[in-house]
């Protein structure tokens, strides 16, 4: 049956020896398309709210057709069961409803976070091991509010899994052009698809082998080291046989691609301030004790930043700067405190500031640059002009140099 609908009764006039009339009263048992289960909370209760208001008066019985799919989040199942109870015996709904979404909201944000702070390649607590589960639950009841107001700012939502959905299939499509037909698959480290939704799905297309493409252009056991180990941990369990493209922080498409969109935001400043305006390179912050213990990402950061800057000459007056965007630890080697307050714009009139590290858009460009970072340099006084480069996304050269790199993968592991 169609999402929503129900089942009905149909009522007709009484004949001679007909059966009776059944009374409008008898119980309807309603249907709801198990693939409603697969989509966001607020359509869910939405449809479930549809359904019984559609039987309302006529004793009517929820139901779930056929059955639940093995890949439905079980948030979701916990979301149907809650509005259903909600629409059944609540004649306030719509005030309730309200309610409802906002705690299942809250309860989404704070298993993201606690997701996230339990990754011990996040946080290394080492000996601490043990401990971190209790700590992960801690950190994330005191930044989930501030993680829903970053969010709220644009628009409640990350666009990161639609942007990065679209970079694997870009990738795939520029594969074929060179001969290498491919699936495309995405995983992500802390939300669905999880790494082991995704190795479920690739097992059940009987997929054998994987080329692992980090959408992270910069080595680090934080970022690229943490989604090799749960992805290739899950994989092995299917068992599938796969190959590492482990960082691409001087890849020409990358490179070409990061020039082009400074070039672009460049081109927003006055045309007096174009030739003179630093750029202010921002990257994650990453604690220096990770990188006195060998993590690799503030090297792989600084000659992205040097090849770019031979490349493009950016900034008349050679200031480039790392900062860090948000976070009591430091990242090693770059300017610390607020990056409004950088040494390189530092009687500047103008800025151009370059995500370097982020390869698709996400709150840490959105929010905090666009609208933190670009507030405070309007207070404090002295800059006029502030443009942010975006990131490279789709651009046809960063796309190329990614399919480049999968190929030369496929064609050194013997697969194509």
């Amino acid at each position: 049956m169609s999402t929503g609908s129900i089942g009905t009764c149909r009522l007709t006039k009484r004949g001679r020896g007909s059966p009776p009339a059944e009374p409008s009263t008898r119980p309807c048992r309603g249907n709801l398309d198990p693939a409603v289960l697969l989509g966001p909370v607020e359509r869910i209760g939405r449809q479930a709210a549809s359904v019984i208001r559609r039987g309302a008066g006529r004793g009517h019985i929820f139901n779930l057709g056929h059955g639940i799919y093995p890949d439905t989040p079980i948030e979701n199942v916990e979301a149907l069961v809650h509005a259903v109870r909600l629409n059944s015996f609540n004649p306030c709904w719509p005030l309730l409803r309200s309610t409802w979404e906002a705690r299942i909201r809250r309860r989404r944000w704070s298993r993201f976070c606690a997701t996230c702070f339990a990754d011990p390649d996040i946080i290394q607590l080492r000996w601490a091991r043990p401990l971190q589960p209790i700590l992960a639950r801690f950190i994330a009841r005191r930044r989930a509010a501030f993680s829903r107001a970053a969010y709220a700012q644009i628009g409640g939502r990350s666009p990161i899994r639609e942007e990065s959905t679209a970079q694997v299939q870009a990738v795939v499509a520029a594969m074929a052009a060179s001969g290498v037909v491919a699936k495309p698959y995405l995983a992500m480290s802390y939300w669905h698809p999880f790494p082991a939704e995704t190795a479920a799905a690739m097992q059940a297309d009987g997929i054998t082998r994987a080329l692992l493409l980090p959408l992270y252009p910069h080595r680090s056991r934080t970022t690229s080291g943490s989604a090799f180990r749960t992805i290739e941990s899950a994989l092995k369990r299917a068992p599938i046989a796969t190959a590492r493209i482990e960082g691409y922080a001087t890849n020409p498409g990358y490179l070409d691609a990061l020039c082009d969109r400074i070039a672009e935001a460049t081109g927003q400043l006055p045309e007096s301030e174009r030739a003179t305006a630093p750029v202010l390179f921002s990257a994650h912050g990453l604690p220096e004790e990770y990188v006195r213990r060998g993590d690799s990402y503030l090297d792989d950061i600084r000659a992205t930043v040097a090849a770019v800057h031979a490349a493009a000459g950016v900034g008349g007056s050679g200031a480039t700067r790392l900062s860090k965007p948000r976070g009591p630890a430091a990242l090693a080697g770059a300017h610390h405190g607020s990056s409004t307050r950088c040494p390189g714009w530092r009687g500047q009139r103008a800025v151009v500031v370059v995500p370097v590290s982020f390869t698709g858009e996400h709150v840490e460009t959105l929010q905090e640059i666009d609208i933190l970072y670009r507030e405070r340099a309007r207070r404090a006084g002295g800059l006029t002009s502030f443009a942010r480069a975006r990131a490279v996304s789709c651009h046809p050269a960063f796309i190329a140099g990614l399919a480049g790199l999968l190929v030369s993968a496929a064609h050194d592991r013997g697969w194509v």
